[in-house]
């Protein structure tokens, strides 16, 4: 499914200007644009041609606005009615970790750092009563400011209709996993499969197995355990957020700084 009659030539209600494709999916698009009214780049979410978004899609984006978090994009505006529907939300500089692991694995320093940041923004969220339920690599997006933002909050899991038992623990175990990735260099985004280099792959299984890496390893087995019951299992973000706490300066040290090239 393409957006059709959407381009970098559009104007959205006669204000919201795009410009570029930053990423697009079956159902919608997400485009770098300009506010014509308040003079700022902002991220429009522009739903394709021919798909209608479930009512609570919306309900969803109304739900995101009112959670107030600095790892949270804010969302300025919306318009279920408009031909196409759009959501325009704050524009984050920066790059997801689907991209970033594309250099190789993050080191533990950075990992730590920003993983406490995502599980504290996620504990925050569902004591509002709005889990995630598609955190995927490209939620994740480490800006250029120096925080790491959660974006899709709510609104994808309306938009792929997802729905769950246990939203906290879904989203525990969806950290666990992204750590993995963060920590191996090893991502699976669609169709789309990033390994790394024989070299960086030597260097991230080192990196796993010395210091603040391998207690990061330990948390991600323990927030992605299969038997959620088991003793030292993880179950919220919350407690997630609390382990990564206790990884201390020191044992980041063992393994330097950086993004490992």
């Amino acid at each position: 499914m393409t957006d059709v009659g959407v381009g970098p030539s559009t104007r959205l209600d006669g204000r919201y200007q795009l410009h570029r494709v930053r990423e697009r999916t079956d159902v919608l698009s997400v485009w770098k644009g300009w506010d014509e009214l308040l003079k700022r780049t902002v991220a429009v979410q522009v739903f394709h041609s021919g798909f209608l978004p479930p009512a609570d899609v919306f309900d969803a984006v109304r739900a995101a606005s009112q959670v107030t978090h600095p790892g949270l994009p804010q969302i300025f505006d919306a318009n279920q009615d408009s031909a196409p529907p759009y959501v325009v939300r704050e524009w984050i500089p920066g790059r997801n970790l689907a991209t970033l692991v594309v250099d190789g694995p993050l080191d533990p320093h950075r990992t730590a750092d920003g993983f406490r940041q995502v599980s504290e923004t996620l504990a925050t969220a569902h004591a509002a009563g709005l889990p995630h339920l598609r955190l995927t690599p490209r939620s994740l997006v480490w800006s250029s400011l120096g925080r790491v933002k959660v974006t899709g909050l709510g609104v994808d899991a309306a938009v792929s209709r997802t729905r769950v038992d246990d939203p906290e623990l879904a989203d525990t175990r969806a950290l666990g996993r992204l750590l993995g990735v963060a920590l191996s260099g090893h991502c699976r985004s669609g169709l789309v499969v990033v390994r790394p280099s024989w070299s960086r792959a030597t260097r991230a299984w080192w990196l796993r197995h010395l210091g603040a890496g391998r207690d990061l390893v330990a948390i991600a087995h323990r927030a992605g355990a299969v038997n959620a019951h088991r003793s030292d299992a993880i179950r919220t973000p919350a407690q997630f957020a609390e382990e990564l706490r206790h990884v201390t300066p020191d044992s980041m040290r063992e393994t330097g700084g950086g993004v490992v090239a």
